[in-house]
């Protein structure tokens, strides 16, 4: 059985799909910004996801969405040391979702086991040194801008890939420690994230761990309407599709449903197969 390391813990590949619960410290999330700003109600969503199947924790604390305005790796700092606590006590794995070093590190050394950054080591020279360093686990996420000239969204993903690969081995980052994911959302048309979801086998190819993370996103709006938390039932359906196609990780607000989801579609099609086995 392949496993994967996640500092003190260890979680299996290729088993029971693995959930990733959102715990958002931003005031400006395009779900849920300013909901879990205190420790008090940060504390009381980390311990409902655990409660709900939530194999990993993972953290944020400033907004990706279109839009936003980029803050400082100080304010950011600032914001994820609300929950230090939380982190350092975990019973599960933790996640922070960062592309700046400085927050990373400071992640790390509160006890944090995963690096996740949306850049894919592309945003700040100095990620991947911090997370060789450290030996911890890192998600890479692909992005569509790779090549302007490039119209298929599956191959434009997968060279962002191969480029934060090339970063993060360069630096020394073990190749047992790198989950990858497509990206899905960012820089996308809908019609694009449907293809890239609809095309993720593809990415066996680099024979890693995969992370989708769909929830709540952009492109499920013409389908369920503008408010995020009304596309929870359409996320889970990216989930299945996902099981189907042999991804490990599923990066979700709503932990419940999705693990529902994804258990089922685990029981459908016992038979998926993984790169790695």
């Amino acid at each position: 059985m392949k496993t994967i390391a996640f500092g003190r813990f260890e979680l299996p590949l290729g088993e029971t799909p693995l959930i990733v619960g959102i715990l958002n410290l931003t005031p400006d999330s395009f779900s849920d910004g300013g909901e879990y700003a205190s420790f008090e109600a940060a504390a009381l969503r980390w311990q409902a996801m655990v409660d709900e199947g939530a194999a990993v924790i993972d953290i944020g604390a400033e907004s990706t969405r279109p839009g936003s305005i980029p803050i400082s790796a100080e304010e950011e700092i600032r914001r994820l040391s609300a929950v230090k606590d939380l982190i350092a006590a975990s019973s599960i794995p933790v996640s922070v979702d960062t592309y700046k070093s400085e927050t990373a590190a400071a992640a790390l050394n509160w006890g944090a086991q995963i690096l996740n950054d949306v850049s894919g080591f592309q945003a700040d020279p100095e990620m991947a040194a911090v997370a060789a360093s450290a030996g911890c686990a890192v998600c890479l996420s692909g992005s569509s801008r790779t090549d302007d000239n490039e119209n298929d969204i599956m191959n434009a993903i997968k060279r962002s890939l191969e480029r934060s690969l090339e970063t993060a081995v360069r630096a020394g980052v073990k190749e047992e420690k790198i989950i990858i994911d497509p990206g899905i959302g960012f820089a996308m048309t809908p019609e694009q994230a449907f293809e890239a979801i609809r095309r993720l086998k593809e990415l066996h190819t680099f024979r890693l761990p995969i992370e989708l993370g769909t929830s709540r996103k952009r492109l499920f709006a013409s389908i369920c309407g503008s408010v995020p938390r009304e596309r929870a039932a359409a996320t889970a359906v990216t989930t299945t599709v996902g099981v189907a196609a042999g991804v490990d990780f599923f990066r979700v607000h709503d932990v419940k449903i999705n693990r529902e989801a994804a258990l089922t579609a685990a029981a459908i099609f016992p038979d998926r197969r993984y790169p790695y086995e």
